[in-house]
């Protein structure tokens, strides 16, 4: 009977491990493709920048929305390069943070 008991116990501890061990799995999952999600954002309003700067630079002839054009370029090629190094930068300090579980397939 204790026997039983024991194992039940020994099971049940194992089933709460194996529990944590998911929940410690999707958080890590969800925590990357939050950060996914943001370096796409990021690269979205770059990539706008550039495609509204690269009209108002070349098909206007008004100095001052030439000049905006080209602001316009400048500032999306910024938020590009920004957003590569915030998104490296972000990933490499969550890789040292959180414990990987050893399938990490993405690097």
């Amino acid at each position: 009977m204790d026997e039983r008991k024991l194992s039940s116990q020994q099971a049940g501890r194992m089933q709460i491990e194996a529990e944590g061990q998911l929940r410690d799995r999707l958080a890590r999952e969800r925590t990357k493709l939050a950060i996914e999600r943001t370096f796409l954002a990021y690269v979205r309003t770059a990539l706008a920048f550039v495609v509204v700067g690269i009209p108002a630079s070349f098909m206007f002839e008004t100095l001052a929305i030439q000049a905006l054009g080209v602001m316009s370029i400048v500032v999306g090629i910024v938020l590009a390069a920004f957003s590569i190094h915030r998104y490296a930068s972000v990933k490499r300090s969550l890789q040292d943070l959180l414990p990987s579980d050893g399938d990490d397939t993405d690097g």
